[in-house]
This record gives structure tokens, C-alpha cells and sequence, in this order.
């Protein structure tokens, strides 16, 4: 079955024509986006930051353009939850990678590693991703009708009415307000953990 997560490339030396992991990854996830250019990606992500994305960064870029630790610093600046999987061939040796881990990259990858370790990498994140409080949130929304999933849910401090999917949306761009529910979403799972009122099922 397809994972519903979209994959986000951003490597200049990607070509999906003549990749054999692109058609893998178009046959197991929801969608597969590329972008050549760094400037680009960093235009156009913004559309995307509330999906449920995960996205394969390379690190060199020509000159002109935002290197791979430009490019996750502007994610990290936006969004805190998307996993961003390093995937280059700079050599660990030449590079500092310390900032690449403060802006919690989710894994490195060698460029040249086979389809298959990119696809075991690729499932992790995926696994992070429907474990998070967004994913959990994201299942437990999808199990309501297309029709309550809309309705007006909760009001917020400002009176503003949200529905379940706008209170998605507010989580995965990690706005004030997500956070603030996320926080209190976690600490009402402990409180019920520990008090032996929820069963775990999965």
C-alpha cells in the first residue's frame, strides 16, 4: 500500500528521467517533487510545509546558490517537524556537519548508497512521521467523515473557530497555537497513561 507522505528531492544532480529510485519511490509514496535548484525549493516550499512531506537534501549547489545547510536552516526556521534526510557526496571529512545535526537533520546518506538503503532511510521517517503528534493527530482526524473533518471543532484564545483540519494544519506548521496544543496533547496522553485509562492497542 502507498504511504500518503510526499517526497521532496532538492539535489541539482538528480535527474528522475534516468533514476531507477525515482520510479520506486513514485510506486510507494503519495507523490515524488524535484527541484534542481536550491533558490527554487526554498520559492516553493512554503507551499508544502503543512503536507505531510519528508524531504532528501543534497548539499552542494553551484555558487550562486543556497548551499544544503542554507536550505535546512530556512526549513528549520519554518517548520520543526519535517524530516530532512541529508543525502550527498561531500565527505564527511571536508565537511562540518555540526550544524547540519542543531538543525536536527533526520539521517545522512552517502550519495551513492543503493535504492534500497535510501528506501529503509525514507521508511523511518515515514514511521517518525505517523508516530509524531501530527501523524497521530492526522489518523485520528481521517477516521471522522469528509463532513465533520470541516465543521467548526474548537475556538481558540482569540475566538477563532477552527476545524480539525485547519487544528492539523496549525500543528504541522508548529504556529504558536499548534505548539501550544501539541504540548498540551502529550501531557493529556502521559496524565491518562499513568492514570491506566487509555489502553495501547498498536
Amino acid at each position: 500500500m502507498k504511504s500518503d507522505s510526499k517526497i521532496i528531492i532538492i539535489d541539482d544532480q538528480f535527474n528522475p528521467d534516468d533514476d531507477p529510485t525515482y520510479i520506486v519511490l513514485k510506486e510507494k509514496y503519495a507523490d515524488v517533487l524535484t527541484f534542481v535548484s536550491s533558490v527554487e525549493a526554498m520559492k516553493e516550499l512554503p507551499k508544502y510545509l503543512d503536507d505531510k512531506i519528508i524531504i532528501l537534501l543534497d548539499l552542494s549547489f553551484p555558487s550562486k546558490e543556497p548551499d544544503g545547510h542554507k536550505v535546512l536552516e530556512k526549513i528549520r526556521e519554518e517548520n520543526k517537524l519535517i524530516p530532512v534526510i541529508i543525502w550527498s557526496a561531500v565527505n564527511e571529512n571536508e565537511e562540518s556537519f555540526s550544524d547540519l545535526i542543531n538543525n536536527d537533520a533526520f539521517g545522512f546518506l552517502k550519495r551513492d548508497v543503493s535504492t534500497k538503503e535510501i528506501l529503509t532511510k525514507l521508511e523511518e521517517a515515514d514511521i517518525y512521521l505517523n508516530s509524531s503528534v501530527s501523524g497521530a493527530l492526522e489518523n485520528w482526524i481521517k477516521s471522522h467523515p469528509q463532513g465533520d473533518q470541516d465543521k467548526p471543532y474548537i475556538i481558540s484564545v482569540d475566538e477563532t473557530e477552527l476545524t480539525l483540519n485547519d487544528l492539523l494544519k496549525e500543528v504541522r506548521l508548529q504556529t504558536k497555537l499548534g505548539q501550544s496544543f501539541s504540548k498540551k496533547l502529550n501531557k493529556l496522553t502521559i496524565d491518562l497513561l499513568l492514570r491506566k485509562k487509555e489502553n495501547l492497542d498498536d
